[in-house]
């Protein structure tokens, strides 16, 4: 699989399948729908619609965005364009994006698997009255239940 490809996105939301000569580029027709310098500073953010007279420069794709609305974002890509902002946004906001989205995941697997433990109650207890008083997940990942039958 090549991984020189165009790193623009079509109309359907889809990573574009044309290849490119370096990676993390766009192909010639996603290099002609960017700008070739920053694009006209904006009285106002995209995103917020809050001022934007304290912006001093444009993001590398060049939309003006605040930092802060695409932190809030938790996304490392600008929100007009979907340009990868990873190697040019502070490392901080990186991180903290990251961390927030490794979070989420979590929390969704932990979702998963208390859904996926009331199904198991439904199946092998039936229709018996049951609490799910507490769940805990060993070191080893072991799961221990306590259920209160009624």
């Amino acid at each position: 699989m090549n991984s020189k490809r165009c790193i623009g996105i079509n109309r359907k939301g889809e990573r574009c399948l044309l290849n490119t000569k370096n990676e993390n580029s766009y192909c010639l027709f996603h290099k002609n729908c960017l700008p070739n310098k920053e694009l006209e500073k904006p009285e106002e953010c995209p995103i917020c619609l809050e001022s934007m007279k304290d912006e001093s420069s444009a993001l590398k794709c060049g939309h003006w965005i605040h930092i802060h609305c695409i932190e809030q974002s938790l996304k490392v890509e600008c929100p007009v364009c979907r340009f990868n902002l990873s190697e040019h946004l502070p490392k901080k906001i990186i991180e903290k994006i990251n961390k927030h989205n490794i979070k989420h995941e979590e929390e969704v697997s932990e979702e998963v698997l208390l859904q996926y433990i009331r199904g198991y109650l439904e199946e092998y207890i039936g229709d018996a009255n049951y609490e799910l008083n507490d769940l805990v997940i060993g070191e080893d990942d072991t799961i221990t239940l306590y259920v209160l039958l009624n």
